[in-house]
C-alpha cells in the first residue's frame, strides 16, 4: 500500500475531478475512494512511478454522435422521399434533366446543330401531356392500383400469384427508354445522318448518358425519389432494338406525328460501304425501294414496328438486291461482278476483326447477351463471363500503349485524371483505311459471268447468312425479325412480277 498521494490524470468515475490518488492492493483509488479499473500497474514496486504504465479505456462519445448524425440523416431523406403523384411528378422531373444531358452530349461531343434542343423540347412536353400523365401505367397511386388488381383478379377468378403479376404489368420501369426515342425522332424530323444502331452503340460504350443515370442526376433530386421511381432512372443493360421501336412509337403516338419519314440515303450509303459492296447495289436498291413501294414511315401501330421499322425495310431491301446482284449474269446477262467467296470471306473477317477495341466490346456484348439471357450483364453465367474476360485480356489489357508500361504509378495516375483530348480524325482513320484496303481487294476480284452457268442455292443461301449476322451485330435487330420482313419483300417483289 502506498500512503503517499500521487498527481495524475482526473479520475472520470462518475465524473470526479480528484487528480491525486495512491495504490490500494494493487488498484488505483483517488481521493474519493473511486477505484479504476482500467488502470493498470505492471512494477512490483508501488512508489517507483517512473516503471509504471498506466493505460485507460476511453469512451468516445464522437462516434456515438457521428452514427446518430448518420441516422438522423438517413431518416431525414428518408422523410423527403416522395410517393404517390408527387413521386411520380419527382420522377418525371428528374428525367427531364436527364434528357437534358443526353441532348447536350449529341449537341456538344457529337456535333448536331444546336436546333436539336427546341424539337426535343417540344417532342418531350407532348410526350408528357399524352402519355405519361394519361397512360394508367403512369399513375403512382398504389391503393387504387392495388383496388384495381384485386378487381380484376376476382372477375378472372385467378390465383394471389397472377394478382401481384397484374399489379407490376401497370407500371412501365424502362421509361428511359423513352427519352432516347424522343432522341431518334427529334433526329428524324432535322432529318440527321444518326440512327438506332448510333444510339445503342454510344450507349453500350457508356458515352450517352443511360446506364447507372443516379451518378448523372443531382443528389438533391435523387435523394427524394423513392420505391419504383428509383428504378425509372437506374437501367442496368443497354435497350434492345426491339424495346427502342416499341418507343418510338409511343413518341410519334403522343405527339400525333403521321407521315413522318426515314431519310435512308446516308444510312443506306453507310451500309453498303460497310460491306465492301460496289456502288451500283446502292443506286439498285434506291430504284428497289422506289419501284417496290417499301415502306420509309414511321407507322404507329402497336404491331407493325416489329417487321415494319423503315431501318429494317431498307436493310432488308439491301439483301434482296445484293442476291440479285450476284444472281446477274447467270440468269440474265454476261456482267462483271465480285467474287462471291472472296467477298464472303472479307467480310467475316471485318466482322469478326477485333482492332478497333470500340466496335469489338460493341459485338462482343451483344453476342453475350443476345444467347437468350434476359437477365443482361447481371445473368451471365461461367461461360459468359470467361469469354468477355478472355477477349478483354487478349484484346485490351495486351494491347496498351507501350509507353503506358514505363511512367511511374504517380504519372500514370495523373494521365487517367487528366486525360488528354484525342483527335477524331485519327480516330476515323483506321475504318476509313479498312473501307479502301476491302474495296481495293474487290476490284482485283471481279469475274465475268456468263450467260447460263448456274450458281448452287447453298451458295446464295451463304450470302443471305453472312448480310442477316452483319445487321444482327451492327443493327442490333433479330433474326427473326430480319427473316419476317425479308420473306415479306421477297413475296412482294415475285407476287408482283408474277403478276406481269
Amino acid at each position: 500500500m502506498s500512503n503517499a498521494w500521487i498527481r495524475g490524470r482526473r479520475c472520470g468515475v462518475d465524473n470526479c475531478r480528484s487528480k491525486y490518488y495512491r495504490t490500494i492492493d494493487g488498484q488505483r483509488v483517488c481521493q474519493f475512494g473511486h477505484v479504476n479499473e482500467s488502470h493498470i500497474e505492471i512494477n512490483d514496486e508501488e512508489d517507483d512511478m517512473t516503471s509504471v504504465t498506466v493505460t485507460r479505456r476511453l469512451t468516445s462519445q464522437l462516434s456515438k454522435k457521428s452514427s446518430q448524425g448518420m441516422r438522423k440523416r438517413e431518416s431525414r431523406f428518408a422523410h423527403l422521399k416522395l410517393y404517390g403523384d408527387k413521386g411520380r411528378d419527382m420522377a418525371f422531373k428528374t428525367l427531364q434533366y436527364l434528357l437534358k444531358e443526353q441532348t447536350r452530349f449529341l449537341i456538344e461531343t457529337k456535333g448536331l446543330p444546336d436546333v436539336l434542343e427546341p424539337v426535343v423540347k417540344r417532342l418531350w412536353v407532348g410526350y408528357l401531356n399524352n402519355v405519361a400523365y394519361q397512360t394508367r401505367g403512369y399513375f403512382s397511386d398504389r391503393e387504387s392500383l392495388v383496388s384495381d388488381s384485386q378487381t380484376e383478379e376476382s372477375d378472372a377468378s385467378v390465383g394471389s400469384s397472377s394478382g401481384s403479376s397484374a399489379f407490376r404489368t401497370k407500371w412501365r420501369v424502362d421509361v428511359i427508354v423513352d427519352l432516347v426515342a424522343i432522341l431518334y425522332v427529334a433526329c428524324r424530323k432535322l432529318s440527321l445522318p444518326v440512327y438506332l444502331n448510333d444510339f445503342i452503340k454510344w450507349i453500350m460504350l457508356r458515352e450517352l448518358p443511360f446506364l447507372k443515370g443516379s451518378f448523372v442526376i443531382p443528389k438533391k433530386l435523387y435523394n427524394r425519389l423513392g420505391g419504383i421511381f428509383l428504378t425509372m432512372v437506374n437501367c442496368r443493360s443497354p435497350p434492345s432494338n426491339r424495346k427502342l421501336c416499341k418507343s418510338v412509337t409511343i413518341v410519334l403516338k403522343a405527339n400525333e406525328i403521321e407521315g413522318l419519314s426515314l431519310n435512308y440515303h446516308p444510312f443506306l450509303w453507310s451500309s453498303v460501304t460497310a460491306l465492301f459492296l460496289p456502288s451500283t447495289i446502292y443506286l439498285a436498291t434506291k430504284k428497289y425501294i422506289a419501284m417496290q413501294g417499301v415502306g420509309t414511315e414511321f407507322l404507329t401501330g402497336i404491331t407493325e414496328y416489329r417487321s415494319r421499322f423503315p431501318e429494317l425495310n431498307v436493310l432488308c431491301s439491301l439483301i434482296v438486291v445484293t442476291k440479285l446482284y450476284f444472281l446477274q449474269g447467270h440468269y440474265g446477262f454476261p456482267a462483271k461482278i465480285q467474287k462471291m467467296e472472296d467477298w464472303l470471306s472479307l467480310v467475316q473477317e471485318s466482322d469478326d476483326s477485333q482492332a478497333e477495341t470500340e466496335r469489338g466490346l460493341y459485338r462482343q456484348l451483344y453476342d453475350i447477351d443476345n444467347e437468350e439471357n434476359e437477365g443482361g450483364i447481371l445473368q451471365w453465367n461461367d461461360d459468359m463471363t470467361n469469354r468477355y474476360l478472355d477477349w478483354f485480356t487478349e484484346k485490351v489489357v495486351k494491347t496498351q500503349l507501350p509507353h503506358q508500361d514505363d511512367l511511374t504509378p504517380i504519372n500514370r495516375r495523373l494521365m487517367t485524371i487528366f486525360e488528354l483530348p484525342q483527335d477524331s480524325e485519327q480516330e476515323s482513320e483506321p475504318l476509313i483505311e479498312s473501307i479502301k484496303m476491302g474495296y481495293a481487294q474487290m476490284a482485283m476480284s471481279q469475274v465475268d459471268v456468263t450467260v447460263g452457268k448456274s450458281m448452287k442455292l447453298s451458295d446464295l443461301y451463304k450470302v443471305e447468312d453472312v448480310l442477316i449476322e452483319h445487321i444482327m451485330v451492327h443493327h442490333s435487330f433479330e433474326r427473326n425479325r430480319i427473316l419476317t420482313c425479308l420473306h415479306r419483300l421477297e413475296n412482294t417483289m415475285f407476287s408482283s412480277y408474277y403478276r406481269q
